[in-house]
Formats: C-alpha cells, structure tokens, sequence
C-alpha cells in the first residue's frame, strides 16, 4: 500500500492522534478521580459528622452527670464500680435469693395468690424480696404477714397499711428483707 500524503504531513497526523489519546487519556483518568474523589467525600463527611454527634453527647452526658450531683467523671466510675460489686454479691447469692423465695411461697396462705417475687440488691449487697400478690380473703394477707414475721429468715417484714385495710381490691406488695448470713 503506497502512501502518497508527504512526509511532514504524516508526521503531522500521527502526532495529533498521540496529542488525542493522551488527552483522552487525562480526561478518563481525572474524571475516574473526581469520581473517586466523590464518592470518598460523602462517607468522609458522614464520620467527620457523626464524630462530631458522639462527642455532642458525651459532653450532654457529662453534664448531666455533673447536674445530678456526682462529680464529673470518676464519680460515675465510682457508681458503675458499686453496681457492679452488687451484681457480684447477687450472682454469688442467687442460691440464697431461691431458698428464701421457697420460703415466702411456703408460707402462702390460703386466700392469698402470689404473683410476682422480685429480689433486689442494694449497693452493700443486702437483699430485699418485693413480694405482690391479690388476697382474696379479708384476713388472709395479715396471716401471711404474721408468718413471714415468724419466720427467723426474714429480720424485717414491711406491709402498707391500705394492703392491709384492704382499700386497693385485695392487690398487695410486701416487702421482706432476709436476714444476713454470718
């Protein structure tokens, strides 16, 4: 195949066509970088917000720790510490949270429908039981608080005078704090 275009004039045209790839070539790899760049941006801005939203709440947090009395920081790692030793003491004295629920329920009387037994555990890891129930009967709930008061496994039973008046429908919650073991 025979080329009759000059010389100069070929040199020309292959040089424009060099000039027009790398400039395709630029254009393809500065747009492939905007859009990068783009679509890097939102989640950049996205953390960079949400960093900003957790710092906010910290510092709401702080401050409302602060107006509740505690003193900044250590004093809420000072409570967490304390709940913490209570859950402690609870875990090590869940056998005795169930022996003394089997004794509340051994002492039910007849007229009387436990419904809940909630043990709960101060700071010091005291335990109190909240025992509700519906006493159907008019003198049954007092019989069922003097057993629990002569039970030498309770040092205190606690029952509202309207539980035991009988004003609220027979509904009653009593509450009953073990006695400590040695």
């Amino acid at each position: 195949m025979a080329n009759l275009l000059p010389r100069e004039h070929i040199d020309t045209r292959k040089r424009q066509h060099t000039l027009r790839l790398l400039t395709l070539f630029c254009f393809s790899f500065g747009g492939a970088a905007a859009i990068g760049a783009f679509i890097l941006l939102s989640p950049y801005i996205l953390t960079v917000r949400e960093t900003e939203i957790l710092k906010y709440e910290i510092d709401a947090l702080q401050a409302s720790t602060d107006m509740r009395g505690t003193t900044g920081g250590s004093g809420g790692i000072t409570q967490a510490r304390l709940l913490i030793e209570a859950v402690d003491e609870a875990s090590r004295n869940s056998g005795r949270a169930r022996e003394t629920m089997r004794t509340v329920i051994s002492k039910k009387t007849s007229g009387v429908a436990i419904r809940h037994i909630i043990s709960e555990y101060d700071t010091s890891g005291d335990m109190r039981l909240r025992i509700s129930g519906v006493a159907s009967l008019s003198g049954a709930l007092p019989v069922f608080v003097d057993a629990l008061r002569a039970d030498s496994s309770f040092s205190l039973v606690e029952v509202p005078l309207s539980a035991l008046a009988n004003t609220r429908g027979g509904a009653f919650t009593v509450t009953a704090y073990p006695t400590t073991t040695p």
